[in-house]
């Protein structure tokens, strides 16, 4: 009788730490669902093409980075940007990083976790934050996991992709047993597709992309399709804009940032061509 009551006890607190552990996991999940693709959130029906005002876009990586949340935010308002394409950005820290900006999910931000860096279950992704509203945000997958995330975003009556992106690095390449540059590449290719798949005439991206080459560049163009980009010194960090020849007239140049802005960090502006090209 002690025997088995001992058991039957044992028995009950594991269950009870099962439906715990089941309860917290399905919180978690949620969490993640709330900045996953949503189906019900269509762009409105406006034109697609290049945005029709000059925007202000700034990129940059903050993994790593011992500032927390609003710490990192109260540094990247000082940008005064119109959208901030971050990679390495902390799971927890989205929200203070968006409030600091004024750019809440409500206002505009999408966030996805960095799965070819550190798994299905990373602590760390890409986030847009931007000024103006963003619709049918999602993964941009690829065999290795989760490798970025975009959205439609409109302004003016006009939309038109935005994206922020960090491809396989060396570190996670060898932990799949791989070549980065070969990853890296499949990634890019990956995106040109998807891009190519929809609709739209112009994609905007900031991506991180350490040991960047120029087969790296070539994977990204189509004969339909023309890329523009801009660097930051060490070219770690890029802002492509990339455009339908027939419809995606945009041009994109440098900026330069203040000198308290975050380092590595690559500022641009994306509009109108005034040539047409």
């Amino acid at each position: 009788m002690g025997t088995a009551a001992t058991v039957n006890r044992s028995t009950s607190r594991r269950g009870i730490a099962l439906v715990v552990g089941l309860f917290v996991f399905g919180v978690a999940m949620m969490a993640l669902l709330f900045r996953a693709p949503r189906t019900t959130d269509r762009a409105p029906d406006v034109p697609m093409a290049a945005p029709r005002r000059t925007l202000r876009i700034v990129s940059v990586s903050v993994r790593g980075r011992a500032q927390d949340g609003a710490a990192i935010g109260q540094q990247l308002k000082r940008i005064d940007a119109d959208v901030y394409l971050l990679q390495g950005v902390r799971v927890g820290d989205v929200p203070a990083i968006g409030r600091e900006l004024g750019m809440s999910r409500a206002a505009g931000d999408v966030f996805y976790p960095a799965q070819n860096l550190a798994g299905p279950s990373a602590g760390f992704g890409n986030a847009i934050f931007s000024r103006f509203p963003m619709y049918e945000s999602r993964s941009i997958p690829s065999r290795g996991g989760s490798f970025g995330v975009w959205a439609v975003m409109v302004v003016d009556d006009a939309q038109f992709l935005v994206a922020s992106m960090d491809p396989t690095d060396s570190e996670a390449a060898e932990g799949r047993g791989a070549v980065a540059a070969v990853e890296r590449g499949k990634e890019l290719a990956m995106l040109a597709q998807a891009f190519a798949a929809t609709q739209q005439a112009t994609l905007i991206a900031g991506a991180h992309v350490p040991g960047w080459e120029t087969t790296d560049e070539v994977r990204l163009r189509s004969g339909e399709v023309r890329v523009q980009m801009v660097a930051d010194d060490r070219a770690v960090e890029r802002i492509l804009a990339m455009s339908r020849i027939v419809d995606g007239k945009v041009s994109i140049m440098p900026i330069a940032l203040p000198a308290d802005a975050m380092n590595d960090a690559v500022g641009a502006s994306v509009g109108p061509s005034v040539s047409g090209g």
